[in-house]
């Protein structure tokens, strides 16, 4: 009977301390959880700040290639003026001779 009393006494000890750790472990459990999203948003946020970079960029890139457009565009019709008012004079000049 003695035996039976301490190996009782056993497993009470095992059940009072697996339900002194059980609110531990959950602690731990969502902790670790808590961390993983910590990690996860703070990952999410270094990607749309390098996505927000790029497009800042490209933007950029935009905007200039609008210039340069803009001053070629310019260019080609003074050429074309340049090459009518050419044509012109080379009518006139054979005219002349």
């Amino acid at each position: 009977a003695a035996v039976i009393g301490i190996y009782c006494a056993k497993a009470t000890d095992l059940q009072i301390s697996s339900q002194a750790a059980t609110p531990l472990i959950l602690e731990m459990k969502f902790l670790r959880n808590h961390t993983d999203i910590i990690r996860a948003k703070a990952e999410a946020e270094a990607a749309l700040a390098k996505e927000r970079a790029g497009y800042v960029q490209m933007k950029l890139e935009v905007k200039q290639k609008g210039i340069i457009t803009d001053n070629l565009m310019k260019t080609i019709e003074t050429l074309q003026a340049e090459k009518t008012n050419l044509q012109s004079n080379k009518t006139v000049l054979g005219e002349v001779a």
